[in-house]
């Protein structure tokens, strides 16, 4: 499910762009080399279970973005999250509400990847890749 895009610097995905250090904070760089990536989340539905991967950004995004993602990571990058595109809203368009999300799995915590956790907090297990 796309959930929203996320505008960075191209020396955010593309780290052999720019020569300058600090490039991925877009700091003296014009926003119109802002690149926009998509924001995916997964769910897979099973008779032993539902289970999300990922949660994308939360909806305070859309009205608070700085709160939402701290100043220093919306300095760097830039979220965007249409309405209806949630992950609540686009689970609950498929018929599942969060509590009957079985599993929630977080495959890294960039913050498009785990913002948006709030959002099924009703879930009944939250599991996250622990760092080595």
């Amino acid at each position: 499910m796309k959930c929203g895009e996320v505008g960075v610097d191209p020396a955010v995905p593309l780290r052999k762009v720019s020569k300058n250090p600090i490039a991925y904070t877009g700091l003296f760089r014009s926003k119109k080399r802002r690149i926009w990536i998509p924001v995916f989340t997964y769910l897979i539905v099973h008779p032993k279970g539902n289970v999300l991967i990922d949660t994308g950004w939360s909806d305070q995004v859309r009205t608070h973005p700085i709160k939402a993602e701290g100043f220093a990571l919306w300095f760097a990058s830039k979220p965007s999250l249409p309405v209806g595109s949630a992950v609540n809203e686009q689970i609950e368009k498929v018929g599942i509400t969060p509590k009957e999300l079985d599993y929630v799995f977080l495959t890294h915590m960039d913050v498009d990847h785990v913002n948006g956790i709030q959002l099924v907090k009703d879930a009944k297990t939250k599991w996250h890749q622990k760092k080595k």
